[in-house]
């Protein structure tokens, strides 16, 4: 800064003596080290924004990849807590068919059918509509757990996808630092 002084009071006072010149060369050197000291100045401030704006990236980057990291802990979670779904469900089919089924065989046995074709194919029907009902339960749960896991990974692709992390724009900050008088 104290060049550029220098070189404005000498500009000043060479206008004020009228035909007092300076040598050229000394002018050359004072005009060389007002760039110089300009250059240092513009450098510093654009170091100063780099750092500013490399702390900002990585402190967005930081707090994006956290919240992506809680989006997968959550369906984690939820993908867990379907793993034991309808199990009780399942149980209390089985249960209930096998006590159909005794029932049928009891009431084969009552009539005196027990050791007639009616029996098999008894046991068949109670066995068919057991496994067509497990299977109704599977079902659900498959579309149940489908739906789940939908939901949730498109709630952290909407995340994504909503991503936008605006920097300032170098340019434009050099221009207002041109504009209030801090760079050349």
């Amino acid at each position: 800064m104290a060049y550029i002084d220098t070189l404005n009071a000498v500009k000043s006072s060479s206008k004020q003596v009228g035909d007092y010149r300076m040598g050229s060369s000394y002018m050359a050197f004072l005009n060389q080290k007002a760039r110089e000291e300009q250059e240092a100045r513009n450098k510093k401030v654009m170091d100063e924004w780099q750092g500013a704006y490399d702390e900002a990236k990585s402190a967005n980057e930081t707090r994006y990849n956290d919240i992506l990291g809680q989006y997968g802990q959550r369906y984690d979670t939820a993908v867990s807590d379907l793993q034991g779904m309808g199990d009780a469900e399942k149980a209390a089919l089985e249960n209930a068919y096998r006590i159909s089924g005794s029932q049928q065989q009891q009431a084969l046995v009552n009539s005196g059918l027990a050791s007639t074709t009616i029996r098999p194919a008894a046991i068949a029907q109670n066995t068919k509509m057991k496994e067509a009902s497990l299977s109704q339960v599977n079902e659900r749960l498959q579309n149940q757990a489908l739906t789940t896991k939908a939901n949730l990974s498109g709630d952290k692709l909407q995340f994504m996808e909503r991503r936008e992390d605006p920097y300032p724009d170098q340019t434009y900050y050099l221009e207002l630092l041109k504009q209030a008088g801090y760079a050349a």
